[in-house]
């Protein structure tokens, strides 16, 4: 009892978001597990505990719980051969969620197909719609059993009854349902979305004044076939039926006795097959940390990616695009997504450096995948800022004090909080001055930026320049520039020294000349 009270827990908070009641339910559930792996009483029959432990490991998986306890229970179901068609499906489905190669299950549950298009309880009984909704439910992930999967749902449309229903019951008609909305997502044939439709309008006749069908079984099994149909249709009045029963669901004590019945389907809400593409309640969002930018900027763009639906999402691969122009500024243009749960979401952030010299103008920039995207527009401005720093002809023998003229040619008001020169390379006694002034719209400011003696050596120097600065409407800023400097005057090192050489020589000379009575200069 305790067991089934557990999943049917989780199956609530996996299906709605509930992160935390899933958590603890999932962390009482993992504490049941049988020594051997499996989930369940051995008094039910190995074809029942196989049935049984697939759905609680396919819930635990679909959770997030890729620990021992789906490792240990995924072994022991590989050892039991099941040969029953609803103990086979589910574990399919567990196996293939977990990574595990399926071929031989998925040959084995195609083999028992009959000639009716329908699965009976083994190979070789007749046909019921339990078994042959069970088995297309398992075959949905797997595109080569369409045709298998088509002759099933067939085999259901001929046994659906007049008023919508499947037998008369509230388990095999939500599991007819939810097959028929797999086939329908697939094929986009009318004839499958119309009979869901029926069996929900049977649901809906047939609940009760509480909100529940006639076990917990039935009602768990309910409240997903109609999830998948609200995915599928949008129709509130679909969602407003689901509802009622999950609130039912998880305020009320369930009876002793019920313990058998809830047991074959311990997982009935747990596993929430892909009915429906979950991006078709997926959102994508993005923004960026600075929308407005100027070249040589640092800008990060941020998208965020929520599972909305009542599947859990595999496989997600997102692609960000950016205009040529910004191409060399940016590392990382693919994102990939293992699993995203239902009722989760996943956040990345990249970082876009802004050419230097990038052309003004409105960058679209777009995160997509599959179905789902999301864009944001990126305005790149021209400086507002100009600058000059004089002297720009400098002698190499001779400290100089340089002063900067900035110059605001934008519409709005800036206050300058810093601009750093960065002089190396040869320069040298070198002093930095802290420059902060305000700076109106359209006016000039000059002030004295550093001192330095220029490099030794003649020619062009270029000096970059980082300018930080801030206004109400664009946030902390920086641009990044340069300013050329040509040395010349004063006499180069190397004719200096070529200078002191040649006079050396000629005093030698001449001191010989004296001494030997030579006339070694002359």
């Amino acid at each position: 009892m305790r067991l089934a009270l557990l999943v049917v827990l989780i199956m609530l908070c996996v299906g709605h978001g509930w992160a935390e009641e899933a958590d603890t339910a999932a962390s009482a559930l993992v504490s049941l597990q049988n020594a051997d792996g499996s989930f369940g009483s051995e008094d039910l029959g190995s074809q029942s505990q196989v049935y049984t432990t697939a759905r609680v490991l396919a819930g635990l998986l679909y959770y997030g719980e890729e620990s021992g306890t789906a490792l240990k229970g995924i072994e022991w179901i590989k050892l039991q051969s099941p040969k029953d068609t609803a103990a086979l499906s589910e574990a399919i489905k567990v196996l293939h969620l977990s990574g595990r190669p399926v071929e031989p299950e998925l040959l084995g549950l195609v083999e028992y197909q009959n000639t009716d298009g329908g699965w009976g309880k083994t190979d070789g009984f007749e046909s019921t719609t339990w078994y042959t909704s069970s088995a297309i439910i398992a075959l949905g992930p797997f595109e080569d059993y369409l045709d298998s999967r088509l002759a099933g749902g067939e085999y259901l449309l001929k046994e659906q009854g007049a008023d919508g229903g499947f037998e008369d019951s509230a388990l095999i008609t939500s599991n007819c349902v939810y097959a028929l909305v797999m086939l329908y997502d697939t094929t986009k044939r009318d004839e499958f979305a119309l009979a869901a439709l029926g069996g929900y309008q049977w649901l809906n006749n047939t609940i009760d004044d509480e909100g529940v069908w006639d076990s917990t079984t039935s009602t768990g099994n309910a409240i997903i076939a109609l999830g998948a149909l609200y995915l599928l249709t949008g129709d509130e009045d679909v969602k407003a039926l689901g509802d009622r029963a999950k609130e039912w669901m998880a305020s009320s004590q369930q009876d002793e006795e019920d313990a058998l019945a809830i047991s074959w389907n311990l997982a009935a809400l747990t596993y929430t097959v892909q009915v429906a593409p979950a991006q078709s309640k997926t959102t994508l969002s993005a923004s960026l940390t600075q929308d407005y930018v100027f070249g040589s900027d640092v800008t990060r763009i941020k998208f965020k990616i929520e599972n909305r639906g009542l599947s859990n999402m595999k496989n997600v691969s997102l692609l960000l695009s950016v205009p040529k122009e910004l191409n060399a500024g940016i590392n990382k243009t693919s994102f990939f997504i293992d699993s995203l749960l239902s009722g989760r979401s996943m956040e990345f952030e990249e970082v876009i450096q802004i050419p230097d010299g990038a052309v003004a103008g409105e960058y679209p920039i777009i995160i997509s995948g599959d179905a789902i995207s999301a864009s944001v527009t990126l305005h790149v401005m021209e400086s507002p800022l100009i600058f000059e720093i004089s002297p720009t002809e400098l002698k190499s023998d001779e400290p100089t004090d340089f002063k900067i003229q900035i110059t605001n040619i934008g519409d709005m008001g800036f206050f300058i909080k810093n601009i750093t020169p960065v002089v190396d390379g040869g320069w040298r006694g070198v002093e930095l001055n802290s420059v902060q002034v305000e700076l109106e719209a359209g006016s000039s400011k000059s002030a004295a930026l550093f001192s330095a003696m220029a490099p030794e050596e003649r020619g062009e120097y270029n000096v970059p320049v980082e300018i930080e600065f801030e206004s109400p409407e664009l946030g902390e800023r920086k641009i990044s520039s340069s300013q050329k400097f040509l040395v010349g005057g004063g006499v180069p090192s190397g004719v200096l020294k070529l200078m002191l050489y040649g006079t050396l020589v000629l005093s030698v000379m001449m001191l010989l000349n004296l001494l030997l009575g030579y006339d070694l200069v002359g």
